[in-house]
């Protein structure tokens, strides 16, 4: 004999069934999960109806039957009017440039020459310096340590 509870859950089971359908509409999937609840109801209400307790037990068997859906499927092909929309768009530009500068300056980065040989002196000039200034380093801790020694013989 089926609980109370057993057809409730196959009636659910029905209902999300029939409303996940293949693709049809809504309403033919609602309208089958009504049916399907109304049926699985009848069912219970006949599954349960009492017997009196003089009587022997009765055996009692409901059968569910699995929901069915049927899903129609329409396509309708309709063709638009075909409309054409031309443009045409002509634009003639004429450009008339005259150079800025002459052919036989450089090109590099807008330094001209005499500005790279300042640049080049500036640095060689600044090498030159930092050798001079640690030679005289040396220089002046080789006297400091020939004072200091001179001094403790």
């Amino acid at each position: 004999m089926w609980s109370r509870a057993t057809v409730s859950i196959l009636a659910v089971l029905a209902l999300s069934f029939a409303a996940c359908g293949g693709g049809g509409s809504s309403t033919s999937a609602q309208e089958s999960a009504a049916t399907a609840a109304a049926k699985a109801q009848d069912k219970l209400a006949a599954a349960t109806v009492p017997t009196s307790s003089t009587e022997a037990p009765t055996k009692t068997a409901t059968v569910t039957a699995p929901a069915q859906t049927k899903t129609v499927t329409q396509t309708t092909t309709s063709t638009a009017p075909s409309q054409t929309t031309s443009i045409t768009n002509k634009t003639s530009t004429t450009v008339k440039a005259t150079p800025s500068s002459k052919e036989s300056e450089s090109s590099s980065g807008g330094i001209p020459w005499w500005g790279w040989l300042l640049i080049g002196l500036a640095v060689a000039a600044a090498v030159i310096g930092i050798f001079l200034a640690g030679r005289a380093r040396q220089r002046q801790k080789t006297r400091e340590r020939g004072a200091a020694s001179a001094q403790h013989p």
